[in-house]
């Protein structure tokens, strides 16, 4: 399992982007300057560039309001880390699942082992 990172690029299934801030997995520093997105990091983080449409109408996915892919192995400032691999698990406003956009940026760093 691979902890996500400021650098990884999250989306929702219309190529919303995810903007991830790290203010928990900031002290966690995994290759590039990445910081560790936490689970309060990643709950209610924007979503931008959402092209969801009902009917010719614009219903684009604003916000994550449900993160389900974290590792209770890592925590930073006892916030669950956020792991890539899971991130199907967690969900936009609109009840979409996320996805990581290409390879996870810490893959060759760190893994976790997650026996759940």
């Amino acid at each position: 399992m691979t902890p996500l990172t400021t650098n990884d690029i999250v989306v929702c299934p219309h190529n919303g982007q995810v903007v991830l801030k790290s203010n928990n997995g900031k002290s966690l520093s995994i290759k590039d300057s990445a910081k560790a997105i936490t689970k309060n990091d990643l709950l209610n983080a924007d979503i931008v560039g959402c092209t969801r449409t009902i009917a010719g109408t614009s219903v684009p996915c604003v916000k994550v309001v449900s993160v389900e892919s974290t590792s209770k192995l890592l925590s930073v400032n006892n916030d669950e880390v956020v792991l890539c691999e899971k991130l199907n698990l967690s969900l936009t406003d609109k009840g979409f699942p996320l996805a990581l956009q290409g390879n996870p940026n810490a893959k060759e760093w760190i893994a976790i082992e997650d026996k759940s």
